[in-house]
């Protein structure tokens, strides 16, 4: 015999389907229904669900707001609980809403029967298998990513580094022993803009998490059994950063990858090279809009009547362009003065210039570019002003 409180239970969340057929494909043992084919079970006292939160930095702190609030209301939530390290900014938030809380590591056997779902957003342990299996839902995470791009750490750093002019959030199952390899529950896909910078975009992708967690718990357990395996094709690792990262080579790099670093790292590292040995950081760092690398100045342009596409399929330009770096027009590294703009110009491996507002050698105070050309630029010939 099937309960009312177990028919509304179907019928809120398969509200589309034939509630006879789905209490058929369930079975009842202790108060619990199993769902055949999957590895959770769903206990009939939810919604409001019992939630464990697991999450340590500003993403995860506002993804964990709406769930706050919707845990004031009693309709959707019942039990928010939280484990974060000492001294992070969710662990204050949890300690000024008098959220209980959890230290880590974990014992597997103080959450027992006390939860039915955790969720996990930037937390960056490896939740074992004894915690996953520990909750009748399992763990479900946010990730800034679109799985399987991007698995790690780093997503949103490593998509705005690469010049990805897409991304998005993920929330997927997560699964033991392995980071960013669960099945997708849902995924929302946005746009990177051209200057958009890694923290912007982070904030920005942490509210779509948000709002992608609060309609997987709507839609709960519904969207646990239609979540799909990652697909094989496509992926990519972002590994955790270190400052080797910040590291630029103006030989291998264009100015388009120079200026994707720094909109990638800036919030973290500032962009470093070496000037006469001695390294050096780089900020406020800008694509030189203008040409650099204009053929036409060249003066060996032959006339002709073909069309554009022939002319600049033609070998005579690629000839033309060696040329131009085979006669020191382009010099990856080569820093340009200009007295009436007060900006200083670097030029990369593909004789487009990134634009640079200040310096700081090792050991040295901040300067702009004035005071950098006035106290380095100017003492040396300009064939020397090159960063390595």
């Amino acid at each position: 015999m099937v309960h009312l409180r177990t028919l509304w239970y179907f019928t809120f969340c398969y509200p589309y389907s034939n509630i006879f057929e789905l209490c058929k494909a369930y079975s009842l043992k202790n108060n619990v229904f199993i769902k055949a084919g999957n590895n959770y079970s769903t206990k009939t006292d939810g919604p409001p669900w019992r939630i464990l939160y697991f999450g340590n930095d500003n993403f995860s702190l506002t993804c964990i707001k709406p769930l706050c609030s919707k845990l004031r209301t009693g309709t959707l939530i019942s039990n928010l609980s939280v484990v974060s390290n000492s001294g992070t900014v969710v662990r204050n938030f949890a300690e000024t809403e008098k959220l209980p809380l959890y230290d880590w590591p974990l014992d597997p056997n103080s959450i027992k029967t006390k939860f039915d779902l955790g969720i996990v957003v930037a937390f960056g342990h490896l939740i074992s298998e004894n915690i996953i299996n520990a909750l009748p839902l399992g763990i479900i995470n946010v990730h800034g990513s679109l799985l399987p791009r991007w698995r790690g750490a780093a997503p949103i750093v490593h998509a705005v580094k690469n010049g990805d002019i897409e991304t998005g959030v993920t929330v997927m199952r997560i699964k033991p022993k392995r980071f960013d390899t669960g099945d997708i529950v849902r995924q929302y896909r946005c746009s990177i803009g051209p200057d958009e910078t890694a923290k912007k975009l982070t904030e920005r992708l942490a509210k779509h998490g948000a709002q992608l967690i609060m309609e997987s718990i709507r839609d709960l357990p519904r969207c646990l059994d239609l979540a799909t395996p990652q697909p094989s094709e496509g992926v990519t690792l972002a590994p955790r950063l270190n400052v080797s990262i910040s590291t630029v080579d103006f030989k291998e790099m264009s100015a388009q990858e120079v200026y994707n670093l720094h909109r990638a790292i800036s919030h973290v590292y500032p962009v470093m090279s070496h000037w006469h040995g001695a390294p050096i950081r780089l900020f406020g760092i800008l694509p030189d809009k203008e040409q650099t690398l204009n053929i036409a100045q060249s003066g060996t342009l032959p006339t002709s009547n073909k069309s554009a596409i022939d002319f600049l399929n033609a070998d005579t330009v690629k000839k033309l362009s060696s040329q131009c770096v085979m006669n020191g027009n382009t010099v990856p590294g080569l820093m340009k003065w200009n007295p009436r703009t007060k900006i200083i110009k670097i030029q990369c491996s593909d004789g487009k210039y990134v634009i640079c507002s200040s310096f700081a050698l090792a050991g040295k105070k901040h300067m702009t570019s004035v005071d950098f050309y006035n106290g380095y630029l100017s003492k040396r010939k300009e064939n020397e002003w090159i960063l390595k």
